[in-house]
């Protein structure tokens, strides 16, 4: 039957497309910063808490980079696979506030609702 897209029937359908979606443009960002940044080939032994803080220092240098660099060489060195889907809007991202998050099992439902634009009260 062919690779025929359905709309989501229900919130968890929508949350587990749009988390789908995430992901792939997680995994191609990461892919770049890779190509990047030598530091996040191999393994790391840095504690967690500096791995963190290691991504999170290469996505901001990254999104410097982005917004004072006219063109990226690295990103035109893509191929057309490598950035397929890639968002044409871009929102670079200053800071994070870890506070504001709790388990996935608590933020699924509420995060489904807003992408729905629903009251939670309204999904079962």
């Amino acid at each position: 039957m062919g690779d025929r897209q359905t709309s989501p029937q229900n919130h968890e359908e929508y949350f587990n497309m749009k988390h789908a979606s995430a992901r792939n443009v997680i995994e191609r960002t990461f892919g770049l910063l890779k190509g990047r940044w030598a530091i996040l080939r191999s393994p790391a032994f840095y504690s967690i808490k500096i791995q963190n803080r290691i991504i999170m220092t290469c996505c901001l240098l990254h999104n410097y980079i982005r917004q004072e660099m006219p063109v990226d060489p690295l990103e035109n060195n893509l191929t057309e696979s490598e950035t397929a889907g890639a968002p044409d809007n871009v929102e670079y991202v200053g800071s994070v506030d870890t506070n504001q998050f709790g388990t996935i099992g608590e933020m699924k439902l509420p995060i489904a609702c807003t992408m729905l634009g629903v009251p939670k009260t309204n999904i079962t």
